[in-house]
């Protein structure tokens, strides 16, 4: 099957606008610099995005080897004077399915008119995924923009999977009169789910190595929270679009390792420190155009506490516990319906970090967690079944059917322990029959 996915795909690659065949555009360069930073950032967008739109290109089957199967930024065809039959017709051509990546759509001032009248045109299949409410509003479509109402309509009449982030969502667009829309969740938390279930508690022993996120640009109940909660531990701050905003970090200084994600610690202290008149308390700043050395990284830490919900997303898909703290109905509604840890900001910010560890990311509430994980990502592979799309690794190849925590004592060994396990004995065969590979 010919895959299109709807959305710029990350930072790392700029697109080929040539399409010539076998060609690709190059990679991000190697400049230090805040303004490339910033001129990368204008692909992806908000750092959490690369996280969303990567996920379904991995989750979803395709064809890879023949590369008929791609990201497409299907807006950026209105730019060449195309009209929305020429584009359907170039779509139907070169796919067979058309996946919609959606985020936080549900509100007043998202104005999606032209993805709209796209939409309408196609004669292709297509899919919907992770549209969600931004804030609690009345449930009514004449509340939204035009465009964006017609594009949801569409939406609910057409779209093989019509797939929302939480019951909140459903609900609102049920109210609404949009009955076909499915809570699935962010595509995201399915993309790696034997990492997921291989979660465990962060050690009794505690303190350990910890790993945030948050908005910590401007001096707000949000940024002193996590102030408070990090102070005296040894934490790392994950920066997003939150990097572009600090005072008197200028374009031209070289404040960035690409090679490790690494931001100079002095520059981003000092600008911390002229917006909150006090040492902020990280031990080091990092910042990712690439989700597979964000992983990597966040496999350094014992556990992730922050005000970023893709952080968190991040530090799971490599196995590591998170806690999420938020203020806003679209967070709220994701860890609601995954089982994830969740404390609001107002109430974590009484406590200490230690005391809020122990409490929410207890052994309990890990495994209550995959408990409801395992759930979500039945129904969600049961709805691609459903919808006759293949997926990449259908479920349970590989995977187990139930958290460890709910399996027999015979059965209980952990997947990721498996795994290992089976590496090694393959390494070990090998020496033996080949020696080290130098």
């Amino acid at each position: 099957m010919r895959i299109a996915i709807a959305r710029s795909v990350a930072t790392s690659w700029f697109p080929a606008r040539g399409a010539l065949p076998f060609s690709q555009g190059f990679p991000r360069s190697n400049d230090t610099r805040l303004r490339s930073l910033r001129a990368n950032h204008t692909l992806a967008g908000n750092a959490g995005n690369m996280i969303i739109s990567e996920s379904l290109g991995r989750i979803l089957g395709g064809d890879r080897l023949q590369a008929t199967s791609s990201y497409l930024e299907i807006l950026r065809f209105r730019e060449l004077g195309w009209s929305p039959g020429k584009i359907a017709a170039f779509v139907e051509e070169h796919f067979d399915l058309v996946v919609f990546p959606m985020a936080n759509h549900v509100r007043p001032g998202s104005r999606l008119g032209d993805l709209a009248e796209i939409v309408e045109g196609l004669r292709t299949d297509f899919l919907v995924f992770g549209l969600g409410l931004q804030e609690a509003i009345p449930a009514e479509l004449s509340g939204l923009d035009p465009g964006t109402e017609r594009l949801f309509r569409i939406f609910d009449e057409r779209s093989k999977v019509f797939g929302v982030r939480g019951d909140q969502t459903a609900a609102w667009l049920a109210a609404a009169g949009l009955t076909r829309a499915k809570p699935l969740g962010c595509p995201s938390l399915y993309v790696y789910p034997s990492n997921l279930l291989g979660i465990t508690a962060p050690k009794a022993t505690m303190p350990g190595r910890a790993i945030t996120a948050g908005h910590i640009h401007q001096r707000s109940r949000r940024s002193r929270a996590l102030f408070r909660l990090f102070a005296g531990w040894q934490a790392s701050y994950v920066m997003q679009d939150e990097l572009f905003r600090l005072p008197g970090v200028d374009d031209g200084d070289d404040i960035y390792n690409d090679a490790t994600g690494e931001l100079d610690a002095r520059v981003i202290s000092a600008a911390l420190a002229r917006i909150h008149r006090r040492r902020a308390p990280f031990a080091g700043y990092r910042y990712f155009q690439d989700v597979d050395a964000w992983r990597m990284f966040a496999t350094q830490h014992d556990m992730y506490v922050g005000d970023r919900f893709h952080g968190a997303v991040a530090a799971m898909q490599a196995g590591v516990p998170a806690l999420v703290l938020g203020v806003d109905v679209r967070v709220a509604e994701l860890c609601t319906f995954f089982g994830i840890p969740f404390v609001p900001i107002e109430s974590a910010r009484k406590q200490d970090l230690r005391s809020l560890v122990r409490s929410s990311l207890s052994e309990s509430a890990v495994a209550s967690f995959k408990e409801t994980y395992v759930d979500r990502l039945k129904a969600f592979h049961a709805a691609m079944a459903e919808s006759g799309v293949p997926v990449a690794r259908p479920i349970g190849v590989g995977w187990p059917t139930q958290p460890d925590g709910l399996r027999s004592p015979q059965t209980r060994a952990s997947t990721l322990g498996q795994a290992v396990s089976r590496r090694r004995t393959a390494t070990a065969s090998r020496l033996r029959r080949h020696g080290p590979v130098n």
